[in-house]
């Protein structure tokens, strides 16, 4: 793990930018900022970041485009969860490999997890019949 407490430099890498919003429209100067900092990170040969914070009105407009706050709330709480998971399977698995976990009750919960999202990526597709078939109408009509 690095120590922020030193000057290295090689810790710290790539160009961040600020992007300012103001009820949901980024602020015409964040594109000027990214211009200038592309510029930058090609000439440190490192990679550009953009930090967006978002606040009251970046959640009513995100709760207006998905139809409703039931849903809104429900994406905020998916995303949250799958971090979570994703997290959980990485730290259990890794720690693991390299004996800074023991096995325990949380690593076979991180394996059911793995075991479930891989399921869920490379499943057959459920729609595929219906998409096939809508086709074949469309061809046939």
């Amino acid at each position: 793990m690095a120590d922020f407490n030193n000057t290295n430099l090689a810790d710290f890498s790539g160009v961040w930018v600020f992007c300012e919003q103001r009820q949901g429209k980024l602020q015409p100067t964040v594109l000027e900022l990214i211009s200038e900092a592309r510029k930058l990170a090609d000439d440190m040969g490192t990679e550009v970041c953009g930090l967006l914070l978002g606040g009251k009105g970046v959640a009513d407009s995100m709760a207006k485009e998905l139809g409703n706050r039931k849903f809104f709330w429900f994406a905020i709480l998916f995303q949250n969860l799958m971090a979570y998971c994703v997290a959980l399977v990485v730290y259990q698995l890794v720690g693991l490999a390299i004996g800074e976990v023991a096995f325990n009750v949380f690593t076979i919960v991180a394996l059911v997890v793995l075991a479930a999202l891989l399921y869920l990526l490379f499943r057959p597709d459920p729609n595929k019949k219906k998409v096939s078939e809508g086709k074949a109408a469309k061809a046939g009509a």
